[in-house]
């Protein structure tokens, strides 16, 4: 089934979609770039997809792993505890894949400030490691190891809004302390 069969697929019949999920477990839905914006995705299989910068503004995700109630599973042992309910972590301080719409419609690189709270538009609770959601880590070091140049910035985030897949953490927001000099 080509990219584009599926996400007319998905937002034509979730029953269906999920039905073909079942039958093809082999297949990573590929729905990169899809527009799904305002789309009836409720109790939507979409475990593993690649939703690489889909739009799902406005969607409803109601019963899936990108449902806004859904619980994060807060695996945060590799963070320092700011305090009993949040950690800190660090990031690049500009995001690769968050981009923010300029004054002229185009769209840049978001740019992390101190003093900032963020929001994800759309976090997902997937034990894929590359779903949406505000990525963090537990320390510069570990940043740098796996080829993130900085500059960086260190932030706080909710521990029940973090959570862990694979070897990455995402969380659903945060605030920025202070740019990292390093």
């Amino acid at each position: 089934m080509t990219h584009k069969e599926q996400v007319q697929l998905l937002k034509r019949s979730v029953p269906e979609w999920n039905q073909w999920r079942k039958q093809n477990p082999e297949i990573v839905p590929n729905l990169y770039r899809a527009n799904l914006q305002g789309a009836d995705l409720h109790r939507a299989n979409l475990e593993g997809a690649d939703l690489h910068r889909a739009n799902l503004e406005g969607a409803k995700l109601e019963g899936t792993i990108l449902d806004p109630k859904a619980p994060a599973n807060a695996q945060v042992h590799d963070f320092r505890k700011a305090n009993q309910h949040s950690v800190i972590g660090y990031r690049t301080k500009a995001s690769s894949f968050v981009r923010t719409r300029q004054e002229d419609g185009s769209f840049e690189k978001q740019v992390y400030e101190p003093g900032q709270v963020y929001q994800a538009p759309v976090f997902s609770i997937c034990r894929i490691s590359c779903h949406p959601g505000l990525y963090l880590a537990p320390s510069v070091e570990w940043l740098q190891e796996h080829g993130y140049r900085g500059p960086y910035v260190k932030v706080r985030a909710n521990i029940r809004d973090v959570h862990q897949a694979g070897d990455k953490w995402r969380c659903r927001s945060f605030t920025v302390i202070e740019d990292v000099t390093e």
